[in-house]
C-alpha cells in the first residue's frame, strides 16, 4: 500500500458525522460538482482543505466557517459541506453593491449565490449571509452572527487592496479558534499585489498566527502553537507524491510549498477503481498504447494527432460500469481552443472543445456488462485534429506535438443501471 493511500485511509474515512450527507461532499469535491458553480478554484485546493478538516476533526478542533468574498459560492459551498453538527457558516460579500467592489474582482449576485447554496446543500439552516463591505464589519457583529462560536476555517477572498487584506486578516485573527486555519486567496497573483503587501503588514502587527503552507495561489495561516503539527501532517501528504519537499522563507517564516493529489483519489469505495497516469503512481504506463509522451507528476501528454489506451478492467467490478475520463487540452494564450474527439470501444463518445483558462475536463460514458456480467478490455482513442508544440507556438524548445493531457480514468459500478 502506498504512503498516500495509508494517509488517505487514516485521515479520510468514507463516512463521518458531518452536517451534510457524505454523498453530497463526495460529489462536490471529487466528481467535479464544484465546476458547476461559477468561480475560480483549483481542485487541488479542495483536497488540501479537506485534509485540514480531517486533521481538525482528529484533534477535536471545532468552530464555524467564514468566507469574505464568496462570489457565486464555489468555495463557500465546499466549506459548508465540511460543517459538523452544531457548527455554523457565514458568508460575507457586497453582492450587488458594486460601489464597494474597488478592484472589480467578480461581480456578485445574491440571487445566484443563494440558489447555488440551496441546490448543493438543500437547506440554509446554520448558514448566515452578511451583505457588507468587510471594512464596515465589527468583531462583535461576527460573533453575534455565529452565536458566539469561534472559527476553525476562515477564507479571505474579498477586495484585494492592501487595506482590505490587512483588515480581513485582522478580523480573522480575532475570531480564529486555537488550531483554526485562515486561508488567504490570491497571495501569489501578480495582478493583485495588495494581497501580499497587506499580509506582510498584518504579520508585522500580530503575534498569534503565522503562515504555514502556500499552495495553489493561497496562503494558509494558523495559531502559533499548532503550526509545527500542521506542517508535519501536510508534509507527509506532499512527500507521498514527490521527493522534493520544499520550504520557503516568507518574511522570516518557514512555509511549506504543498503539492496535493487531485480529489478523485480520495473518495474510493470497493465498487470504484481509479487509474492514475501520473509518474508518481506505481504503474503510470501500464495502459498507455500508442501516441503518448513520457509521464509527468500530474499525468501524461499525448504526442501527435492520435493517442490510444488499452485498459484491462479490474475483475472485481461487475455489471454496467460508469467510466469517467479526466483530462485537459493543450491550450495557451496563443492557442486558446482545441478540439478533441473521444471514442470508446470504436464508438464516438463526444467532441470536446477545450478552452484556455478552464480547469481539466471530465467526460462520462456507460460500459454495458458482458455476457458473464463482467468486462474484459476497454479501448479508448483520442483524435486531436490540430495538436500544437510549445516550440511551434514560441513558448519553449519542447518539440512534442501536444493535444490531450490525460490525468486519470475512474470506473464505478452503476447503481441505477
Amino acid at each position: 500500500m502506498s504512503i498516500l493511500k495509508k494517509i488517505v485511509n487514516l485521515f479520510w474515512p468514507l463516512s463521518d458525522s458531518g452536517l451534510f450527507p457524505f454523498e453530497n461532499k463526495a460529489d462536490y469535491f471529487s466528481r467535479a460538482g464544484h465546476k458547476e458553480v461559477e468561480g475560480w478554484l483549483s481542485s487541488h485546493t479542495l483536497a488540501l482543505v479537506h485534509f485540514i478538516d480531517r486533521f481538525q476533526q482528529n484533534n477535536t478542533i471545532r468552530g464555524s466557517v467564514i468566507e469574505i468574498g464568496v462570489f457565486h459560492g464555489r468555495f463557500f459551498i465546499a466549506l459548508c459541506l465540511l460543517l459538523r453538527r452544531g457548527e455554523r457558516a457565514l458568508a460575507v460579500d457586497v453582492f450587488e453593491d458594486q460601489e464597494f467592489n474597488l478592484d472589480g474582482a467578480g461581480i456578485g449576485d445574491y440571487g445566484i449565490f443563494s440558489a447555488n447554496l440551496l441546490n448543493r446543500l438543500g437547506t440554509m439552516e446554520n448558514i448566515c449571509i452578511l451583505k457588507s463591505d468587510s471594512l464596515k464589519i465589527q468583531i462583535s457583529q461576527l460573533i453575534k452572527e455565529l452565536s458566539g462560536q469561534k472559527v476553525r476555517l476562515f477564507s479571505i477572498d474579498g477586495c484585494h487592496t492592501v487595506q482590505h487584506t490587512e483588515n480581513d486578516l485582522m478580523l480573522a485573527s480575532q475570531v480564529i479558534e486555537v488550531g483554526g486555519v485562515i486561508i488567504l486567496d490570491d497571495f501569489e497573483n501578480r495582478d493583485w499585489p495588495g494581497v501580499a503587501e497587506g499580509a506582510n503588514q498584518f504579520l508585522q502587527k500580530v503575534g498569534n498566527v503565522i503562515p504555514i503552507v502556500i499552495a495553489y495561489n493561497k496562503l494558509y495561516l494558523t495559531t502559533i502553537d499548532w503550526a509545527a503539527r500542521y506542517q508535519a501532517f501536510i508534509e507527509k501528504i506532499v512527500a507521498a507524491q514527490t521527493d522534493n519537499v520544499e520550504y520557503l522563507d516568507i518574511w522570516g517564516h518557514r512555509v511549506l510549498r504543498a503539492l496535493m493529489p487531485i480529489p478523485e483519489t480520495l473518495f474510493l469505495s470497493d465498487r470504484q477503481v481509479r487509474i492514475d497516469f501520473s509518474s508518481l503512481s506505481p504503474e503510470p504506463r501500464k495502459y498507455l498504447g500508442s501516441g503518448w509522451s513520457f509521464s509527468e507528476p500530474w499525468g501524461v501528454w499525448s504526442d501527435g494527432g492520435i493517442a490510444e489506451l488499452i485498459i484491462e478492467v479490474p475483475k472485481s467490478l461487475r455489471g454496467d460500469l460508469r467510466m469517467i475520463i479526466a483530462f485537459h487540452g493543450y491550450v495557451t494564450e496563443q492557442y486558446p481552443e482545441m478540439t478533441i474527439n473521444i471514442q470508446v470501444n470504436t464508438q464516438p463518445v463526444e467532441m470536446v472543445c477545450c478552452r484556455f483558462g478552464e480547469e481539466y475536463q471530465t467526460r462520462t460514458c456507460i460500459l454495458p456488462a458482458g455476457r458473464q456480467g463482467g468486462h474484459d478490455m476497454v479501448w479508448v482513442r483520442f483524435d486531436i485534429p490540430q495538436p500544437k508544440s510549445p516550440k511551434e507556438l514560441g513558448l519553449a524548445r519542447d518539440s512534442r506535438v501536444l493535444g490531450v493531457g490525460l490525468r486519470s480514468i475512474f470506473f464505478e459500478e452503476c447503481c441505477d443501471g
